[in-house]
């Protein structure tokens, strides 16, 4: 949402520096006191996770400058189907309710933006498609890395290192626009915004989430994602571009049915199957 009121003339690095960095910056200052706790191995990991994270970022707003934000939201939810995908190719398999579940959530995410095909494929869908790829991927990495290392500190590390490797690319790029970028109150509020909700806030959660969970569950609840998107254009509509429809509150109810059906386990019987069991 307020990725969309930020000027198209901000190069998207410019951006990804900008908002990585005052993230990092915020994270410091509320938990210096964790940094004495840093190790290589913190740095290694935390470095693997952040260039993933740099790639997935990029690709999502490559694709958010060019599709609306119901389809931004279809495509950044799909990642309730490649994460399964990904997981039985590790010979990790989810549970019926997990299957089940995450039908009933994709149904939901069609249904929410009626169907339209219109933008499938088109250059923001393959975008959109690449970023929620590297977001499996990242679940699924990070699924692994935050049960061996300290959350706050994974995440403080990744923020840094997302923002020196995006300045660096921004530099060397194109470096004209470092000085030539007309700083406004508007731009750099959407910035602070997207940094705090969505940098430092989302991703301590979202670490401390992982080190507790597992891949499918962390994705069930971000699948939810259209969910959100359609509550916040009825309660900020000059915002979006657009406007509720039924199919859309039908599909949103449909996704949070998904969700609880996934969460579950009525459909294992009385013998419990067991979530990734390897086999």
């Amino acid at each position: 949402m307020f990725i969309k009121q930020l000027p198209a003339s901000l190069p998207n690095f410019a951006y990804l520096t900008m908002n990585f960095g005052i993230a990092a910056i915020l994270l410091t200052i509320v938990f210096w006191k964790k940094i004495r706790e840093i190790k290589r191995s913190t740095i290694l990991k935390s470095g693997l996770l952040g260039l993933i994270l740099t790639a997935n970022i990029l690709f999502d707003k490559l694709g958010i400058d060019r599709l609306p934000s119901f389809m931004c939201s279809v495509f950044a939810a799909s990642a309730i189907l490649i994460v399964p995908m990904i997981m039985i190719c590790l010979r990790k398999y989810p549970t019926r309710n997990n299957i089940v579940g995450a039908v009933i959530i994709m149904s939901g995410i069609l249904l929410t933006n009626g169907f339209d095909v219109s933008n499938l494929f088109s250059v923001g869908a393959f975008f959109m498609l690449m970023s929620a790829l590297l977001a499996s991927i990242y679940t699924i990495v990070a699924d692994k890395i935050t049960k061996e290392e300290d959350p706050i500190l994974l995440t403080m590390l990744q923020m840094w290192l997302s923002a020196l490797v995006s300045f660096i690319i921004w530099f060397r790029e194109d470096p004209m626009t470092f000085a030539s970028i007309e700083y406004s109150n508007s731009m750099l509020s959407s910035i602070f915004i997207c940094s705090f909700f969505g940098k430092a806030y989302a991703y301590v959660a979202l670490m401390m989430a992982q080190k507790y969970s597992d891949p499918i569950h962390i994705t069930i609840i971000s699948s939810t994602e259209p969910v959100v998107t359609l509550v916040l254009a009825i309660l900020i509509p000059s915002v979006f571009e657009e406007q509720f429809t039924w199919s859309a509150g039908l599909g949103a109810f449909i996704i949070m049915m998904g969700a609880i059906v996934s969460g579950t386990d009525f459909l294992t019987g009385k013998k419990k199957e067991i979530l990734y069991e390897t086999q």
